[in-house]
């Protein structure tokens, strides 16, 4: 994962700080930092590998709260990816109009 997550861009609008409490190891804080992250455009790839991070993560299939959380986390990946595609995608149809 990339560390280089700049701290000023992070602190201008930081989350309560426990909700990373578990770290990276956490697949739950990982994924609540990629939601974080999403939101910030300069961050998107970084949200993307994050929750990539968090698709083979063990879910505690008796606890609803785990399973939402991994299924919140799945959207978020999809919902990104999607946005990628459409932006690499508009700009391959710009350039085809254009020859």
């Amino acid at each position: 994962m990339n560390a280089s997550i700049s701290s000023s861009t992070v602190s201008k609008n930081a989350p309560p700080h426990e909700l990373f409490a578990g770290g990276v190891e956490d697949w739950h804080a990982r994924a609540r930092l990629a939601h974080f992250l999403a939101q910030m455009p300069e961050q998107r790839s970084e949200a993307i590998e994050l929750f990539q991070s968090v698709t083979d993560a063990e879910v505690n299939e008796e606890l609803a709260q785990d399973v939402e959380e991994k299924v919140y986390a799945m959207q978020g990946l999809s919902a990104l990816e999607a946005e990628e595609k459409e932006i690499t995608g508009s700009g391959t149809r710009a350039h085809q109009s254009c020859d």
